[in-house]
């Protein structure tokens, strides 16, 4: 993500997980956790210390994927975002 924008780097995300869940629906990607019904994604959004100022993307893209509902773990402090499809 490093050089995106806030928005740039959601659309990213959003087309992304979009082919992940279309990829797992119809087989042609197979859920890398043992139950077949769980995928997990890491995302690394940075942790923001080339920006200048503060820190933009670690904290919107988690924002984002939680009002989408999607269940996340957040490490805030390394700037990565586990995603649970």
């Amino acid at each position: 993500m490093h050089g995106l924008i806030k928005s740039e780097a959601i659309d990213i995300v959003r087309k992304r997980l979009e082919e992940i869940e279309e990829d797992l629906r119809d087989g042609t990607l197979t859920a890398n956790i043992g139950d077949d019904r769980n995928h997990v994604v890491k995302i690394v959004c940075g942790r923001g210390i080339h920006s200048k100022g503060r820190a933009v993307l670690k904290y919107a893209i988690p924002e984002f994927l939680e009002e989408e509902g999607y269940d996340i773990y957040n490490n805030e402090e390394h700037g990565n975002v586990l995603v649970r499809l």
